[in-house]
């Protein structure tokens, strides 16, 4: 069945795919729905159990959660005072560093500690703790699940469409690192999913707007922006997409410049990471360096994304057997999340200092969602191994993360650096 898509890139078409021929009863539509909020709930409440609710957590969720309780206290950004941080030494130039006037100041993204901001001025107090920073990444966690699945909505039947959005919400590090704690991740899924939403109707302002709001959390999202703006462009032969995909994206771009001229007093976009955020990275790595990392991104046993989450290998293999399947602009998504990748590998190490698991695709995996979803509804239709497969990989990508959150704990082995070592939890 087909039917024009309002608002869709021009000869575009919107299928949805696994539908029957016949129209699905009002009844059944009412369940499919109530199978959506009950599994939402679900997840929801998931996330919440495995979130970090106390003072205890990644360093770098503490970096973006103190600034901003500190903000809504003193409206300062001056960390100095805090003796938990001045005098400890093993933390400052890593988390923490000095802004123009010589005050120590959290070299997180200004995006942030923005959007945890109004968190502590609600619910902090005169005692730290991350559970508000934590609210924010779950909420917005949520909604970037939420948001793929209502997008996941237009290409498949409902029930179907509830699955792949649990899968990528208990299947993949969405549920173990960006709604348990706030990284720039679950804030940058949520970003992305609005991009992909956007670009998936064809509203390259609105998609160049939500760039914009990734570039203020991660700055090297920016590098969606780019190949959104270009690949679209090239496939439509306009230079529209371009343009306004560009100019609206430039937003977050100029705000991120702005921000750390004002705190650090230098016109750049690393800020308080330094100059080898971008430049020595690089430079260390050598080819053969390079692709040994970007190998392990992808297939490493320990920080695979498409090993880690098996259900992402099968979609992944069932989206290049089906690829006519795929429309234009998810392959676009597929081009900006690997282009992202490839430049990540040469900035960063694939365990993103993690003893197992993944955290830096979790934004790429969002705009490569709507092209995997049809990769696996196709496997799904084809076969009934097909459909084992795909069940059985996705069952144990759950499994997996059930064990990472239940199951075992991230013990220091090295503070200074963030490395840890998976424990069993009893």
């Amino acid at each position: 069945m087909e039917m024009l898509k309002a608002g869709a890139p021009k000869g575009e078409s919107r299928r949805v795919i696994g539908s029957s021929h016949e129209l699905t009863s009002d009844s059944d539509d009412r369940r499919s729905t109530v199978i959506a909020l009950v599994a939402f709930a679900a997840v929801v409440a998931l996330f919440a159990l495995n979130g970090r609710w106390g003072q205890e957590a990644n360093p770098d969720a503490v970096a973006v959660g103190v600034p901003a309780w500190q903000l809504s206290l003193t409206g300062s950004l001056d960390l100095t005072e805090i003796d938990a941080i001045r005098d400890n030494q093993e933390e400052l130039d890593r988390w923490y560093v000095y802004d123009k006037e010589g005050r120590i100041v959290s070299n997180r993204a200004p995006g942030l500690i923005a959007l945890a901001y109004p968190s502590y001025v609600a619910f902090g107090g005169d005692r730290f703790s991350n559970g508000p920073a934590t609210l924010v990444a779950l909420v917005l966690t949520a909604g970037a699940v939420a948001l793929c699945w209502r997008l996941f909505t237009r290409e498949t039947s409902k029930n179907f469409a509830t699955g792949a959005a649990v899968v990528l919400a208990l299947g993949t590090t969405t549920w173990s690192v960006s709604s348990s704690e706030l990284w720039p991740h679950g804030p940058g899924q949520f970003f992305a999913a609005l991009a992909i939403t956007a670009l998936a109707v064809g509203s390259y302002g609105k998609t160049g707007l939500a760039f914009a709001g990734s570039m203020l959390m991660r700055p090297l999202t920016g590098i969606f922006a780019a190949t959104v703006g270009i690949a679209e462009s090239l496939r439509l032969r306009r230079v529209l997409p371009l343009l306004r995909v560009g100019i609206a994206s430039s937003i977050g771009f100029g705000l991120v410049i702005a921000y750390n001229r004002w705190l650090f007093g230098t016109w750049s976009v690393s800020g308080g990471y330094g100059d080898s955020f971008t430049t020595e990275a690089m430079g260390r790595l050598t080819p053969l360096a390079y692709l040994g990392n970007l190998t392990s991104m992808f297939i490493g046993p320990r920080h695979g994304v498409l090993t880690t989450s098996p259900v992402l290998g099968v979609a992944t293999v069932a989206a290049i057997i089906y690829r006519k399947s795929i429309k234009g602009w998810m392959k676009t998504g597929v081009l900006a999340a690997l282009l992202y990748m490839c430049v990540h590998a040469a900035l960063n190490r694939a365990s993103g200092g993690m003893a197992m698991f993944y955290r830096y695709p979790l934004e790429a995996i969002v705009l490569a969602s709507p092209a995997l979803l049809v990769g696996a509804r196709r496997l799904w239709d084809s076969s009934h191994r097909g459909r084992m497969i795909l069940a059985a990989a996705a069952i144990l990508s759950i499994l997996l993360q059930v064990m990472n959150v239940f199951l075992f704990e991230c013990v220091s082995t090295d503070p200074a650096s963030g490395v840890c070592q998976l424990q069993l939890a009893f």
